[in-house]
């Protein structure tokens, strides 16, 4: 009797997103070395090539140079199309569902079934290509959480070889709610915000961070310093047509 062929299962080119999931200080998970590293080479590769072409001077804090739905110059990078189609994905968006959307309950005005009907609509899905310029220090983001109508965004970093800058890490904050003390008099006077920092999420290429974005969902974008090429990240994420909390 022939002996039964075994079947090699292909390597999977990402890794399962349960795997970076917290719960603290609000849900929210992080993976490094998310995608396929021969994948990621290639990606960087052709991103660094494309890059110049839309290098821009940073003109002011909290905005992006250059953002595209479909970043038409990566069309022709096989490496790109391939993330991409990975991002817009339904089959991402059911997974970031599954492993998130149970935390919604008690937290936003929405369940993770209704979540999942709306993730399943390609409209109420969303991912750009963003790029933060060049030029002196700059601040992307100040503590915030985000619009009201969004329940779920995702951050994914690609980060060029010859990217020096420091900063533009995401930060992960709590409200602080501990007794008042000096040291939280003077951050409340010198900030007016009441935040602790409770993650930082380093700017490094293959990073996934993602999280449900509820009233508590404070997060950052730390000072970027020494910018001669662009900050680039593919975000993305779940919006409705109200507010979830």
């Amino acid at each position: 009797m022939p002996e039964a062929s075994l079947k090699i299962q292909p390597k999977p080119l990402f890794r399962p997103l349960a795997e970076g999931l917290s719960s603290e200080p609000y849900p929210h998970l992080v993976l490094e070395n998310y995608a396929d590293e021969d994948l990621m080479r290639d990606v960087v590769r052709d991103v660094a090539a494309f890059e110049p072409s839309v290098r821009e001077p940073q003109k002011y804090a909290g905005g992006y140079c250059y953002s595209t739905e479909n970043a038409e110059a990566l069309a022709a990078s096989p490496a790109y199309q391939t993330l991409e189609d990975h991002f817009t994905s339904e089959a991402f968006y059911t997974e970031m569902v599954d492993t998130l959307g149970p935390f919604a309950e008690g937290r936003l005005n929405i369940d993770k079934a209704g979540i999942m009907e709306l993730a399943r609509d390609p409209e109420h899905r969303y991912a750009a290509l963003k790029l933060s310029g060049t030029g002196p220090d700059y601040v992307i983001r100040d503590e915030h959480v985000d619009a009201p109508a969004t329940i779920m965004t995702y951050l994914f970093y690609i980060r060029l070889p010859d990217d020096f800058s420091s900063g533009g890490s995401l930060n992960i904050l709590s409200v602080d709610d501990t007794p008042w003390n000096w040291k939280k008099k003077i951050r409340h006077k010198l900030t007016g915000m009441h935040y602790k920092l409770a993650k930082t999420v380093e700017y490094k290429t293959n990073t996934l961070v993602a999280f449900l974005n509820t009233e508590m969902s404070y997060h950052s974008v730390s000072v970027r310093r020494n910018n001669i090429v662009s900050r680039i990240a593919l975000q993305g994420g779940i919006t409705g047509t109200r507010d979830y909390f």
